[in-house]
This record gives structure tokens, C-alpha cells and sequence, in this order.
């Protein structure tokens, strides 16, 4: 398979990376293979989406892709329902601390979500819903 290649323009990069040694000497972008972190599939972060990901949605140029597509969608749609619960929290804490059906799902989708991501648990909320199912047990 051709390895597609676009321009690149550095000057729409974000500040960060205008700073970085690559602004003086990335000319274009090319597809770049990668194995999935979770799954291990093959996948490519084609040079379009760096285009798109770099000069548009200013993410630092260093970063890379470590899930495949379909690994990234579930990826989101935990993060979603995470935010959810967030949410709900925030507004009904006095009442959720006691529902340990709503603990377990949120720290169940926690989990999860430590399954595509190597980095960064979040240790602080996990350790408060234990605790709290512990109180209700």
C-alpha cells in the first residue's frame, strides 16, 4: 500500500510545538503504522489525520496514536459515561454515596477504561468509591 504524504504547515501548529525542534524541519506528514496498545491490531495514523490533529486541533506534534479506531471509540464511549457520572454526582452526591448500585457501575467503568489507557489511573475517585461501597456493605 502507497504511503500517502500531505504538507505540512508548522505556523499553524499550537505555540508548544511552534517551540519544538520539529517546526524547522517537518515538511510533510506520512502515514505511520502502529500496533494497538490494547488489542495489539495493526492500524495507521495517516497523514491527514496528524495534518488534521497538529495544525487544527493543536495537539503537540510528539504525540502519537497507541489505539486503533475501534479501540479508541470504546475508549470515548466510557469516557462518556464516566462524565456522566461525574455529573450526576455532583448534583446528587448526599443521595448517590448510599446507591452502591451507581458506585459500582462508576468504578466499574473506571476499570475499564484503565484497559485502554497506560497511563494515569484515577486512583483518588476509585479509592473514594470502595471506601463508600464498604460504608453501605
Amino acid at each position: 500500500m502507497a504511503r500517502r504524504v500531505v504538507k505540512a504547515d508548522s505556523a499553524r501548529w499550537s505555540k508548544k510545538s511552534q517551540r519544538s525542534v520539529s517546526s524547522a524541519f517537518t515538511k510533510e506528514y506520512t502515514d505511520i503504522d502502529y500496533f494497538c496498545w490494547r488489542c495489539g491490531k495493526r492500524d495507521v495514523f495517516n497523514a491527514e489525520d496528524q495534518r488534521d490533529s497538529y495544525e487544527v486541533k493543536k495537539h503537540h506534534v510528539w504525540q502519537r496514536r497507541i489505539l486503533c479506531r475501534g479501540c479508541w471509540a470504546e475508549a470515548n464511549e466510557i469516557r462518556k459515561h464516566l462524565a456522566t457520572c461525574r455529573k450526576e454526582w455532583s448534583a446528587s452526591k448526599a443521595t448517590l454515596k448510599t446507591d452502591t448500585a451507581f458506585l459500582s457501575c462508576w468504578l466499574s467503568l473506571l476499570a475499564r477504561l484503565e484497559e485502554y489507557v497506560p497511563y494515569k489511573p484515577d486512583t483518588a475517585t476509585k479509592g473514594m468509591l470502595v471506601k463508600l461501597m464498604r460504608q453501605n456493605a
